[in-house]
């Protein structure tokens, strides 16, 4: 028997192809497609005997499709597809994500040493390399803040793997679904001074002579972008027996301190994820419901505005999170077993990539060295990193 088999067939991890089966609702697949469907790493075939209506007393025997994940054991792999978020992009989201493989193909290797560069990459040829070696646009920005290349749009979501790492550690089971974007966009900012309330002269009789909320004085920019972009939910469940009870999430926004302060963990309590007042949705009772931000694709709890930092100058960093496209990720996972040591082979070895997701910072200057930004920032690293709860 299949664990998760329901009544009318509502099944979470299996898909069931038979002459009176909808299969549209799974994974996109339909009964003359289903064969080609390409929602699991790999397909298993066995017969059940099943009742194709409620109130129909004579089972008939279907063949079920088990999505399976090779070398990633059973009971882990059902926790992995269950628990699997649901993304929702801003209505407003230009930047969507991509496959790895999508991202390559447009890319060329930079400073990996005496190796040959090969003239197409794949997620199974790229290299360990360096810090020191980065993938940098195969057609070139044309300027810091330039965003030419198409293929930096990403593509629909449901046509996007996402990649899984997890590990056994410290009496728990940790997974981490890490997203990737081909572009973050980075903030307008004033390069200059915010004035906010009444500037320099104060008030005089109740009003200000040289006006309230102008703005910025100086000018505006945008500083923070960078090509290649991983972005990190990890759900963790705790080890009881032979089995795994859920525990918590955990959502990475924009460094530790704004994690620490927005995100971080959030426990598992009466059907929900929740720290101090907040509740995170959820989607058919095991999927999280996270919103990722506009451009820069911070993962946020919760739709809105959220401020998330004051700069110097009083101009503030804001990201913006809403109900639009949604990303149900658990459609196309690709599941690995974390190796400290980086040492992948096949589809994944490029988690073994030592170097930058994109192309190199430029556009720094003196307004660079003001507020530590670029107009465009180094590429992100490689993903291999769970976080510290002890931290957070």
């Amino acid at each position: 028997m299949i664990e998760g088999f329901l009544r009318g067939f509502q099944i979470s991890h299996c898909r069931i192809f038979g002459d009176n089966v909808d299969n549209s609702k799974y994974c996109g697949c339909t009964k003359n497609n289903f064969p080609h469907c390409n929602c699991c790493s790999d397909f298993k075939e066995v017969s059940y005997k099943v009742l194709l209506k409620e109130n129909t007393a004579v089972p008939q025997t279907l063949p079920i499709m088990i999505c399976t994940y090779p070398a990633v054991p059973h009971k882990i792999a059902r926790l992995i597809h269950n628990w699997a978020p649901l993304i929702k992009l801003d209505q407003n989201e230009v930047w969507r994500p991509s496959g790895v493989e999508h991202f390559l193909s447009n890319t060329k290797l930079k400073g990996c040493g005496q190796k040959p560069e090969p003239s197409s990459l794949t997620s199974s040829n790229l290299e360990r390399c360096n810090a020191n070696s980065y993938l940098t646009t195969k057609e070139s920005l044309s300027c810091p803040s330039c965003n030419d290349p198409v293929f930096l749009r990403g593509q629909h979501p449901r046509n996007v793997p996402l990649n899984v790492i997890y590990r056994e550690h410290k009496n728990f089971l940790e997974v981490a679904y890490w997203t990737f974007f081909p572009y973050n966009r980075g903030k307008r900012v004033c390069f200059g001074y915010v004035q906010k309330g009444c500037f320099l002269l104060g008030r005089i009789w109740g009003r200000c002579p040289c006006g309230e909320n102008l703005g910025c004085i100086g000018e505006y920019s945008t500083f923070g972008h960078h090509v290649g972009d991983w972005e990190r939910i990890t759900v963790r469940f705790r080890k009881v027996s032979n089995d795994y009870q859920i525990y918590s999430i955990h959502l990475s926004i924009h460094g530790i301190d704004v994690t620490n302060k927005f995100g971080g963990e959030f426990l598992w309590q009466d059907g929900h994820f929740k720290k101090r007042d907040q509740a995170i949705a959820m989607y058919g009772g095991t999927h999280a419901v996270i919103y990722s931000s506009e451009g820069s694709h911070g993962m946020w709890p919760s739709a809105g505005r959220h401020e998330y930092k004051v700069l110097p100058n009083g101009d503030t960093l804001v990201d913006y999170t809403s109900s639009g496209l949604s990303w149900y990720t658990w459609e196309r996972l690709k599941p690995v077993q974390y190796d400290p040591r980086g040492q992948y082979s096949g589809e994944f070895k490029f988690l073994g990539f030592k170097g930058r997701w994109g192309n190199r910072k430029q556009g720094c200057g003196i307004v660079g060295m003001v507020i530590g930004e670029c107009q465009l920032n180094n590429a992100p690293e490689t993903p291999s990193s769970f976080p510290n709860y002890h931290t957070y």
